[in-house]
């Protein structure tokens, strides 16, 4: 059984205060174990509901939630749905694209225009210098950063000098994460990658909020930097599975085996990884692109996970044969390709290509309205 009920600014909750609603209406679905519910009961649960509807409104996060849970051990909150900050998004491209706009944000002009304008900073950029350009340059968000501005900087680049640039924002009055993503490039828009968050803890509950909306799962993960080195832990086992997903394919080929029997067999066993189970299937076709994770995408990142196990002292004989392939790829040109094209790499053939598809866009974004 469900009951529809309307809560409005006007009161309709006991002694919730409802003047944060601004005369919008929330229209709540109760549902009811079995027997149905009456007034008194629903009223109860109500003005329980709206305090938590009105505690997430403070932190700008709520836009619409049904249906609200009864019965035995149901909290505030139960079976709600919480969708995304209706905060106004302002981003800059180095590159223009309509996509922003198309997708009702503001076009800006410049990093520098961003920092104006929003309380929360995002960015994503493929090099260590591409940030230091779009933070400290003559038009980054150095020159118009408000006091107390965090700038969540998910980009994969080494810690000592994204170190440096969190200083200098510090420096400004604002603070700046270390929050990598980790997945391929399509794994972003429906929010299956995983944002490892970093940095002062204080500002990484101040944009919860915002990693809420913009991250599949995300994790706090310590001190700034630890976010990187869990990246870092993430790709080094991305390379040696697909590496050994990809020999192992070379064998079952070579060996005349039902490659799709080896698949589906393997698929549940002991030996199955992620990898197997995604890149399997396109080993098995030798279907490089367009490539979801580009070796061009995984490389540098490679090379930093290189550099930082051999200044800590870690031997990584796998993780090294592993990356020796991908160097090759990328040497022979196949920078473009999925990473499953290592196959083609270890069984000594020519990869198979159709034209790959352009990669996503890299730049800076802000939000407005999400500090309390």
């Amino acid at each position: 059984m469900y009951t529809v009920y309307r809560v409005n600014a006007e009161g309709a909750a006991g002694s919730v205060d409802l003047s944060r609603l601004l005369a919008r209406d929330y229209w709540l679905v109760l549902s009811t174990p079995s027997a149905g519910a009456d007034r008194a009961s629903i009223d109860a649960r109500v003005e329980e509901h709206v305090a938590w509807l009105l505690e997430l409104e403070r932190r700008d996060v709520l836009l619409a939630s049904g249906p609200l849970l009864s019965g035995p051990a149901v909290g505030p909150g139960s079976g709600v749905t919480v969708l995304r900050a209706p905060d106004e998004v302002i981003g800059y491209r180095r590159h223009p694209s309509p996509d922003l706009a198309a997708a009702g944000g503001v076009a800006a002009a410049s990093a520098a225009e961003v920092a104006e304008r929003a309380d929360v900073l995002l960015s994503i950029l493929p090099e260590a210098t591409d940030v230091e350009e779009i933070v400290c340059g003559p038009v980054g968000t150095l020159m118009a950063l408000q006091p107390g501005t965090v700038h969540i900087e998910m980009s994969t680049i080494d810690v000592e000098r994204k170190s440096r640039i969190r200083d200098a924002v510090r420096a400004h009055g604002g603070d700046l994460l270390d929050c990598p993503i980790s997945g391929s490039p399509g794994m972003v828009a429906p929010r299956l990658a995983t944002t490892f968050a970093s940095g002062e803890r204080a500002s990484v509950d101040t944009v919860a909020p915002v990693l809420d909306a913009i991250s599949g799962p995300w994790v706090y993960t310590g001190h700034f930097g630890t976010g990187a080195h869990m990246k870092y832990i993430a790709n080094m086992l991305v390379a040696v599975h697909t590496v050994a997903a990809a020999e192992a394919m070379v064998l079952a080929r070579r060996s005349g085996l039902d490659l799709e029997l080896v698949q589906h067999t393997l698929d549940n066993s002991i030996a199955t990884s992620a990898i197997w189970k995604q890149r399997g299937p396109v080993m098995r076709e030798r279907a490089w692109s367009p490539a979801p994770g580009p070796v061009d995408t995984l490389h540098p990142i490679l090379e930093q996970i290189e550099d930082y196990a051999a200044r800590v002292g870690v031997l990584t004989p796998v993780f090294t044969s592993a990356k020796t392939v991908f160097d090759v790829a990328v040497d022979d040109g196949w920078g473009e390709l999925d990473i499953a094209c290592v196959h083609d790499q270890l069984a000594g053939q020519p990869a198979r290509t159709t034209d790959a598809g352009t990669q996503g866009a890299q730049g800076v974004q802000g939000v407005r309205g999400v500090r309390s």
